[in-house]
Parts: structure tokens; C-alpha cells; sequence
């Protein structure tokens, strides 16, 4: 794939490596948008911890199932801030 995908993936081409703070990435499979490929290939290069949470069903940012990750996601940044979770 590389850097040939999209004008907006090129131009951020390179930049991933460079990412080191945590990274909670969501990505719908059924997005028409913005192939789900690239939140994996960030995750796969990013320098620091990455959360990929692909969700099947899920359409750009998998907007339609946002339950199936919200509490997810919140718990994440619970961990991240040091808090305790609900």
C-alpha cells in the first residue's frame, strides 16, 4: 500500500513513526471514506502504544456503532489519565 492511497495519506506519509504519545484509533470496515487499512497501517508504525479498535459493521469512524466501542474507549482514557474507571 505505502503512500499511494489517498492525497491526505501522502501528505502525512513518513509522519507515523514519528507518533509516540498512546493512540486509541477507531475504524469502520464499511467505510467508504477512508479505507479501514489506514488506521492499521498507522497503528502499525506508530512509535508509541496504539488501541485499534476495527469494528465490522462500521461505517466512516464506524459512526453507526459507536456502542460498540464507547465504553471502550472511555476506559481507555481512564488508563491514560491514571483515573479509576466507572
Amino acid at each position: 500500500m505505502g503512500c499511494q492511497s489517498g492525497r491526505l495519506l501522502r501528505a502525512a506519509c513518513g509522519i507515523a513513526p514519528q507518533i509516540t504519545c498512546p493512540l486509541y484509533l477507531v475504524a469502520g470496515k464499511q467505510d467508504r471514506l477512508v479505507p479501514w487499512q489506514d488506521a492499521e497501517r498507522v497503528a502499525r508504525e506508530a512509535s508509541g502504544p496504539v488501541e485499534l479498535v476495527a469494528i465490522e459493521d462500521g461505517n466512516h469512524v464506524a459512526n453507526n456503532r459507536v456502542y460498540k466501542y464507547r465504553a471502550q474507549s472511555a476506559d481507555w482514557m481512564a488508563t491514560q489519565l491514571g483515573v479509576a474507571k466507572c
